[in-house]
């Protein structure tokens, strides 16, 4: 995969595009992700919107992988 950042606003807001390569080389549908941080009395607040996709399967994949991660991540910090 690759994309490129087009915001970021430390220390809230990050904006990147993402894009899987393709067996060919070559990269495949672009979409935008959308990162904001914020402060709450527990920590952190993170927000993840990725967007505009394909069709649902794209999504629903995209979606799994994604709450894979977070799930990782509050295994982590637990």
């Amino acid at each position: 995969m690759s994309g490129r950042f087009r915001e970021l606003t430390p220390p809230d807001r990050l904006v990147m595009t993402w894009a899987w390569h393709q067996d060919d080389g070559s990269r495949g549908h672009e979409t935008e992700i959308v990162v904001t941080f914020e402060d709450v009395p527990e920590g952190t607040k993170l927000r993840l919107v990725q967007s505009i996709f394909e069709n649902v399967e794209n999504r629903d994949m995209h979606g799994m992988g994604w709450n894979s991660t977070f799930d990782d991540l509050d295994r982590l910090f637990a």
